[in-house]
């Protein structure tokens, strides 16, 4: 399934796992290419620069890939550099000018052309063109991501690997949008072309497991935006997997 270019991300996801450290920049530089096939790329850049650099590689990347082929992750949903910020500054980069049509739930605007991802298991969830009364459903699985077609006052249409899904406005709480999702929604699926952001921000979320999960859900490359500092720091920390229970072990 993933397509490692020799000393390139597959060394660099081994590192991680192992906790060694693999960033080794050049003086003066703030980039390290990786692998034979630049399958793994690495930018060096404070907290203030994270933002704008990857606006310029999603911005780039547009140019080869659909939208469906570009995710980028994030520790945190919270704060300047989580998922919910992350999300609106592309979209608002992706809808400015278009005059789309658009719904919405709370604060957020769903538009035509967003890219979504479910949120809860729906196993009833109804395709386009079916009544309320037919039995007919598909299920949208909890991370599945989709685009969204069509949208009318009352409610959506999202294409789901070709299977149309209508929402209606009761239903939107089933969806986020999807261009930045959590490394931990991430599990379990894969894409093209990964942006993984780690600023020192995130220092406290980020460890060793966490940052190779995000690592590994790349099919062709990833584009890591950091701090080696904050990098190194986080491999050699490893997830707490400890819990503690009231259960007596015999």
């Amino acid at each position: 399934i993933f397509r490692y270019g020799e000393g390139g991300l597959m060394n660099v996801a081994t590192s991680v796992r192992n906790s060694e450290p693999f960033i080794k920049l050049k003086e003066g530089s703030t980039y390290q290419i990786f692998g034979d096939k630049k399958d793994f790329i690495y930018y060096e850049r404070k907290d203030k620069q994270v933002l704008d650099t990857l606006k310029k590689i999603y911005e780039k990347l547009l140019h080869d890939y659909d939208i469906e082929d570009i995710m980028i992750l994030a520790s945190q949903n919270k704060g300047e550099y989580g998922t919910v910020a992350i999300n609106n500054m592309i979209q608002y980069m992706l809808q400015k000018g278009k005059n789309n049509k658009f719904i919405m739930r709370g604060e957020t605007k769903f538009f035509e052309g967003d890219k979504v991802i479910q949120i809860k298991n729906n196993y009833r969830a109804k395709p386009l063109g079916s009544n309320d009364e037919d039995d007919e459903t598909h299920p949208v699985f909890n991370g599945n991501s989709g685009i969204i077609t069509k949208v009318y006052f009352d409610y959506i249409v999202i294409d789901f690997d070709g299977t149309l899904i209508k929402y209606t406005k009761e239903e939107l709480g089933q969806i986020e949008l999807g261009y930045c999702i959590s490394i931990h929604r991430s599990q379990g699926n894969s894409c093209k072309q990964v942006i993984v952001v780690t600023p020192r921000q995130h220092s406290f979320m980020l460890n060793s497991n966490l940052i190779y999960v995000g690592y590994t859900r790349a099919k062709e490359r990833v584009f890591a935006i950091g701090d080696v500092v904050t990098i190194h720091r986080a491999i050699k920390k490893k997830e707490n997997l400890k819990r503690d229970t009231w259960l007596k072990i015999i």
